[in-house]
């Protein structure tokens, strides 16, 4: 009996011994969602050092961030010990930035919420509005149609000028086919007729009153 008692108790001793925990998501700290990112470093005219924090990651030996900027999709990516790191980055762009948290033992990664800031440049008089986030459906989800074959996009937009005049819906079964499907749409929500059992891939196209503009992501859903 003792003998099988310690069996169990080494049985269990080695599967906690290998059990490879995962890192957890961070949460982001600065620069603030939707900022001017005005505690920036300014170098000159055209750069400045933007100060990125974020909060510990639980089984985490390392993070990677990366800063999209939304004008032409480029993106910086850096590595740090660090749950901080300081980037230079081309004034009077919007930018959005994540972090993804890395393990040693583990391949398995978690990525963070992701944030958008504009990087104040030279006195300007209008700002472009920040792209917008989707909301729901979510990326690559299977949704359920109502019972009129229905389904409401949501997403949210922003510009600091706060002057956003309307969102353009574009829509397609395919990434090549995304073409406009709405226009002028004054909220930041739609109810489309869908078919079912189909692949949509959509984007909204932020417009302001000056006529500035910027696109989000593009998404995917299923119907079922």
């Amino acid at each position: 009996m003792k003998k099988f008692i310690l069996l169990i108790i080494f049985i269990s001793f080695q599967c906690s011994k290998d059990k490879i925990l995962e890192p957890d998501s961070v949460f982001l700290i600065s620069p603030n969602n939707q900022d001017n990112c005005s505690s920036s470093t300014i170098l000159d005219e055209s750069k400045s050092q933007v100060d990125f924090n974020w909060t510990e990651g639980l089984n985490a030996d390392q993070y990677e961030i990366i800063v999209e900027n939304q004008s032409n999709n480029l993106q910086t990516k850096k590595t740090s010990l660090e749950n901080n790191i300081s980037i230079i980055l081309e004034r009077g762009i919007n930018y959005s930035w994540w972090v993804i948290s890395r393990s040693n033992k583990s391949s398995i990664t978690a990525t963070s919420l992701i944030w958008q800031f504009y990087l104040e440049g030279p006195s300007i008089l209008e700002h472009i509005p920040f792209s917008a986030v989707l909301l729901d459906p979510e990326n690559e989800e299977e949704i359920i149609l109502n019972d009129q074959n229905k389904y409401i996009l949501k997403w949210s937009g922003n510009d600091l000028d706060d002057d956003i005049d309307y969102y353009t819906l574009y829509l397609g079964n395919s990434i090549s086919e995304v073409n406009i499907f709405e226009n002028n749409i004054k909220n930041q929500q739609i109810e489309l007729n869908l078919l079912k059992q189909k692949t949509y891939y959509w984007k909204i196209l932020t417009v302001d009153s000056k006529g500035n503009a910027s696109s989000s992501q593009i998404f995917s859903f299923y119907t079922k």
